[in-house]
């Protein structure tokens, strides 16, 4: 093992969780009436969900690109108790579909439900909106160095 904690930040721009958020992970809809379009919380719910189920499993495929002499296309697995889910606060609709945005109670849900641990971008910027450390008070201890 070589780190204690790895975050897995959903919240990227462009990235495959805002594609199953904002398009229904479906490529015919870029383009179709009606999409992008919100994602509602069961949305929400099921795509954090999935992230915790694929990083833990060990169906995560990365390629390193021979990084640190490290094989490309090396399947990770990141144990339960070393994973966090990373997601954007707020501030994230402005940019129309770029970054996605869960709400903090639909990714406490699946977040308390698999064990795994949460991250926001700036815990600063947490507001009433995307309160997931009020939803995930009472979970697993948090993470500390």
């Amino acid at each position: 093992e070589v780190f204690d904690m790895v975050i897995v930040q959903l919240y990227e721009g462009y990235s495959d969780a805002g594609f199953d958020l904002y398009w229904g992970g479906s490529e015919e809809n870029v383009g179709a009436d009606g999409w992008p379009r919100q994602g509602s919380a069961r949305d929400m719910t099921r795509i954090v969900r999935e992230n915790i189920e694929c990083i833990t499993n060990g169906s995560w495929a990365v390629d390193f690109d021979g990084f640190w002499g490290l094989p490309n296309r090396t399947v990770i697995r990141v144990p339960l108790d070393q994973a966090a889910i990373g997601l954007a606060n707020g501030w994230a609709p402005a940019y129309n579909f770029k970054f996605p945005y869960f709400q903090g109670v639909a990714a406490a849900r699946a977040i308390r439900a698999a064990g795994a641990g949460a991250a926001y971008w700036s815990i600063a910027e947490e507001d009433a909106a995307s309160s997931m450390t009020s939803a995930l008070r009472g979970a697993a201890p948090a993470w500390a160095p």
